[in-house]
């Protein structure tokens, strides 16, 4: 997978985007929209298909939820595949419309599990769902002055989208402007709003460092507590994990079930009463200097704490050693590993 691409001022993510496959009104299919933002330079974007009661009459005739959400998600699911294959982050949202009126709401932080639990979310009021679920999802409303919009729920709406990029529509996003600043405590938005050719990459929002994806957010935010991740390790999540990345984790957390502030004391003291991965006694000494040196099959890390943790990985059996240039090895991405050390807490680990 492609490192997230770095501009003069962050990442780029388009927060707005719709695919053929699900959206009615889209004309461009879920590869191709990925494709054209990876050639834009973006490091991901979010899928926004619509969903409203127009789109449950024509797609729920068996009146049976997980069927819709099937066809609902298959604009995302041909969205993450493309994405996964060229390096392109791919995040699940959705467009809501609710029976009342003609106005759109971006809602952010769901997942499929998350979707398929709670059905015909688009069935009831704006402000009915922003009291069900504000504390779960964020509710950003779309285009909220477009031409034949309805007057604005203001309390309904965790922010706006003052800027929305269609180029077919009076968007009039100075009014949206205005209104976040009436609303300080609001979030504001940019999307490029994707349907056509040419609507592609017409905005964007900038972040200072990549997010994890929605699956691992829980796991990584616990583990960053609970002092499982270095600090030098807390961005970059899609990035890639070498090796020693990850049993300088594994050994932080082992580290941490046991009380250790310091990983070269908990190293030497867990050694000194354990067995190597040949089940042979390492005995008693200072196991961390041992493999900080030229001990292992790490030898070949430049600096001598990245082979103690290479080392002691190896040595406890977590992982395997190779030789010649181990610290370029990639395995995995940083919130995997994250994830992975945040799911072994309250696991026993025997000395």
């Amino acid at each position: 997978m492609k490192e997230g691409i770095f501009t003069m001022n962050g990442y780029r993510y388009d927060p707005h985007t719709h695919t053929a496959e699900t959206s009615r009104c889209g004309r461009l299919f879920a590869a191709d929209v990925v494709d054209r933002y990876l050639r834009n330079g973006f490091t991901g974007l979010v899928v926004t298909d619509h969903l409203h009661p127009e789109y449950l009459s024509r797609i729920d005739t068996e009146h049976n939820w997980d069927l819709v959400c099937d066809h609902y998600l298959s604009g995302y699911h041909a969205s993450k595949r493309r994405g996964d294959e060229v390096g392109l982050d791919v995040i699940l949202g959705a467009e809501l419309r609710f029976p009342e009126n003609d106005n759109d709401y971006l809602v952010y932080g769901i997942d499929e599990q998350w979707l398929r639990s709670n059905p015909y979310i688009c069935c009831m009021s704006a402000q009915e769902f922003f009291d069900k679920y504000h504390s779960q999802v964020l509710i950003i409303h779309a285009h909220p002055f477009r031409k034949g919009s309805a007057p604005v729920q203001e309390t309904a709406v965790h922010g706006a989208e003052i800027i929305n990029g269609n180029p077919r529509h009076e968007n009039n996003n100075d009014k949206a402007l205005e209104l976040c600043r009436r609303h300080p405590e609001y979030y504001r938005l940019a999307g490029s709003d994707t349907h056509r050719d040419g609507d592609e990459a017409r905005t964007a929002v900038i972040l200072p460092e990549d997010v994890p994806s929605p699956w691992a957010y829980e796991e990584v935010k616990q583990a960053i507590v609970l002092g499982m991740v270095p600090s030098s390790l807390q961005n970059h999540w899609r990035f890639p994990v070498t090796r020693v990345e990850f049993a300088q984790m594994v050994v932080r957390f082992l580290g941490f079930q046991y009380g250790y502030a310091k990983d070269s004391s908990f190293v030497s003291d867990y050694c000194a009463q354990t067995a190597d991965r040949e089940g042979n006694p390492f005995g008693p000494g200072s196991w961390w200097n041992v493999f900080c040196g030229a001990y292992g099959p790490f030898t070949d890390l430049h600096l001598p704490e990245d082979r103690g943790y290479g080392n002691t990985a190896y040595s406890l059996g977590i992982m395997d050693g190779r030789g010649g240039g181990l610290e370029q090895y990639r395995d995995g991405l940083r919130k995997n590993a994250a994830a992975i050390a945040e799911g072994f807490w309250g696991m026993e680990v025997v000395w």
